[in-house]
């Protein structure tokens, strides 16, 4: 926030990023050190970037834009709802099959329907892959290809 205009100018270069390595992506966007500037600024700048990147396209989906300090409790209720907002936008993100998987935050949404991405099932493979990927962690930080492979192998192996 307190790099003002030119701050809100540079979220350009990486909402575009974001949309080309991660195309449909939910962005919140957070302001930080809001104790450093006054309150009709803050204002104004969360309604230029609300003007100005909730348009897609070229952009990842923005649903929200928060202003935060860690420093003054003054501004603690403003770190409680932007917690509150994450929830709500991930109880409220629907997927859809067309044209491929996509995410969608639809605030109406129930978020026990079956459409809602926290409802949706896992298969128990992406479980076992998880759980090897943490057991591979606590190996040595540094493996040879080979004996990347071999670990890797190790924990399918182990299932039979």
């Amino acid at each position: 926030l307190c790099d003002g205009l030119k701050g809100v100018n540079e979220l350009d270069h990486w909402l575009r990023n974001v949309q080309l390595r991660a195309p449909g992506s939910i962005v919140i966007v957070v302001g930080t050190h809001l104790d450093k500037v006054s309150e009709s600024e803050s204002l104004f700048l969360e309604e230029e970037v609300r003007k100005r990147y909730r348009r897609g396209g070229v952009y990842p989906q923005v649903v929200g834009c928060f202003s935060v300090s860690s420093i003054n409790k003054v501004f603690k209720s403003n770190i409680d709802n932007l917690r509150h907002f994450i929830y709500q936008v991930a109880t409220h993100l629907k997927v859809t099959y067309k044209d491929g998987d996509k995410l969608e935050y639809k605030p109406d949404l129930d978020e026990n329907s079956h459409h809602a991405l926290l409802q949706q099932q896992i298969p128990s493979s992406f479980l076992d892959l998880q759980r090897g990927v943490r057991d591979l962690s606590e190996c040595s930080p540094v493996l040879y290809e080979e004996e990347f492979y071999q670990q890797f192998r190790k924990l399918f192996d182990d299932d039979d």
